[in-house]
This record gives structure tokens, C-alpha cells and sequence, in this order.
């Protein structure tokens, strides 16, 4: 029998242990949260080996996870930066409106004064 890798889901935690069933079936499955098994099979070691491999590519899968997470969380700063950036732009846009409408205004009231004289 080989050494049963940690229950993907419990961790450390987790406790694996090889059932036998009626039909001399074998599984391995978690007695701490009962949720995580691998299928029924003829012999331990099939067993044993789908459960070593499942527990594996669950870690890796974990890693992905964390990994694609730190670049989602990079993604949403570069996201706010260019928020951040487009707010004061439109910010500068009005102000540079304002400006300009008060410099038409302005500037219609000097044409009028101008052909008043």
C-alpha cells in the first residue's frame, strides 16, 4: 500500500482512508468531510493511485488559482489607474468648457459694445 497523499479539500487535515466494499471493491475516501472519494475499484491500488493523482492535480489547480488571482488583483490596479486617469481628464475637459464659455460670452459682449459705439 502506498502513502496516501492530504484530502485536497480538508489539507492537512484531511484524514484518507481505504474502505473495502461488499463486492471486494476498493475506494479511498475522506472521513473528515466525507464529500472527497475516488470511485470504486478491483484492486487498493488503483485506488490508491486515482486518489494520489486527484489530490495532486488539485494542488496544482490551487496554484493556478492563487496565481491568476495575484493577476487579476494587478489587472483591477491598472484598471483604477486608468479610472483615476480618465476622471481627471474629464475634469480638465470641463473646466477648459467652462473657460471657453465664458470667453465667448465675453467676447459677444465686446462685439456688442463694439457695434453700439
Amino acid at each position: 500500500m502506498s502513502e496516501l497523499k492530504p484530502c485536497p479539500k480538508c489539507g492537512p487535515n484531511g484524514a484518507p482512508l481505504r474502505r473495502i466494499g461488499e463486492m471486494d471493491e476498493y475506494r479511498v475516501e475522506c472521513v473528515e468531510c466525507y464529500t472527497v472519494k475516488t470511485p470504486w475499484f478491483k484492486t487498493p491500488g488503483e485506488a490508491e493511485a486515482y486518489w494520489n493523482a486527484f489530490a495532486e492535480g488539485m494542488k496544482q489547480q490551487a496554484a493556478r488559482i492563487a496565481e491568476l488571482e495575484q493577476k487579476l488583483e494587478q489587472m483591477r490596479t491598472v484598471a483604477l489607474g486608468y479610472y483615476d486617469m480618465a476622471r481627471r481628464l474629464q475634469e480638465s475637459l470641463d473646466e477648459s468648457k467652462r473657460y471657453w464659455d465664458k470667453a465667448l460670452v465675453e467676447a459677444r459682449k465686446l462685439t456688442e459694445s463694439s457695434e453700439g459705439d
